[in-house]
């Protein structure tokens, strides 16, 4: 194996591909890799590219899922009927409080 060298200066970065967000629910960052192809980042003479950027997912996983109400557990007098709420990205993410899940039916 032959080792070719690259005149100090004309080495380019070399970047990866952007990472998903890391949050799942509003502002997080994006990661990705920099490297000078040398191991020695004052080969490359342009600046470094970044390596981290801010990401939004737009905030659609931060929203409350909400089903369908069941049919009430009375068919005479009070009974109770129920709901599947969550949200996408955990319950604690969700900034708003949880709507109701179960509540009281005749």
């Amino acid at each position: 194996v032959r080792s070719c060298e690259v005149p100090r200066g004309e080495c380019e970065w070399q970047v990866g591909n952007w990472s998903a967000c890391e949050a799942a629910c509003g502002d997080g960052l994006q990661r990705r890799t920099v490297v000078c192809p040398t191991r020695n980042d004052s080969d490359c003479v342009l600046p470094m590219p970044n390596k981290t950027r801010p990401c939004d997912d737009g905030g659609a996983s931060c929203e409350w899922n909400i089903g369908l109400w069941t049919a009430c557990s009375a068919t005479c007098g009070a009974g109770i009927r129920t709901r599947p709420v969550s949200c996408l990205a955990g319950d604690a993410a969700c900034s708003t409080e949880a709507p109701l899940a179960s509540e009281a039916c005749y």
